[in-house]
């Protein structure tokens, strides 16, 4: 982050962000555009958080915009974000037309990383998974070269859990989860089962037009 803020701007949404991952965002709300408007000028950072039940710990990621990506007339804007700190509510405050809150800062408790086996193990269900989706080849490669190119395993498992169709209460799961064994653990089962699944589907309509070979 630029700059390391207790109290942020809001920004409560229907999804959920990774740390190192990107989203691309449509501003429209006039109370967003003032947010926006305000983290772009000031280089700030706000927080993206799926739900607002302040009565629960509310875990959430600070978002840095990355680029602008359009501006419309009416001050409605096309942005890049990218995911940065995770943070949990302390204190929500409603002074101006958006939502502040003072916040901490939290990452993975200290831990031995998962063994080599585990990774592996993700990694194998997860290119089973990609390629069920009937990828062009050049995409395929794009995959095994990005598996290749991530050393720590918080990217990898926030790659692929933004990139399996998890619900949202998974993807919210997976995000407050601070030891990586758990995180490689939930994402292997996740995997695993749809492995299972997709085995039993083709096994049962094997030779019948109706089996899709894209299903997961």
């Amino acid at each position: 982050m630029n700059s390391r803020q207790n109290i942020i701007p809001l920004f409560p949404l229907e999804k959920v962000l990774y740390p190192g991952m990107a989203m691309p965002l449509h501003i429209f709300e006039e109370r967003y555009k003032e947010l926006i408007n305000l983290c772009v000028s000031e280089r700030r950072s706000f927080g993206i958080l799926h739900g607002l039940d302040v009565q629960q710990p509310v875990i959430g990621t600070t978002a840095r915009v990355e680029k602008v990506l359009n501006r419309y007339d009416d001050g409605r804007m096309d942005i890049l974000v990218v995911g940065e700190e995770r943070f949990e509510v302390r204190q929500v405050f409603k002074y101006k037309a958006y939502l502040e809150a003072e916040v901490s800062y939290f990452d993975d408790a200290p831990s031995n990383k998962p063994e080599p086996t585990h990774l592996g193990e993700l990694v194998r269900l997860y290119k089973l998974y990609i390629r069920r989706l009937d990828l062009e080849s050049e995409n395929l490669v794009k995959l095994d070269d990005l598996m290749e190119e991530v050393e720590q395993e918080r990217e990898l498992s926030y790659i692929i859990g933004q990139t399996i169709g998890l619900d949202l209460r998974r993807q919210q799961e997976l995000l407050e989860k601070t030891e990586p064994m758990a995180r490689v653990k939930l994402l292997t089962a996740i995997l695993h089962r749809h492995d299972v699944v997709y085995g039993l589907a083709r096994r049962l309509f094997e030779g019948q037009e109706e089996f899709d070979p894209t299903m997961n």
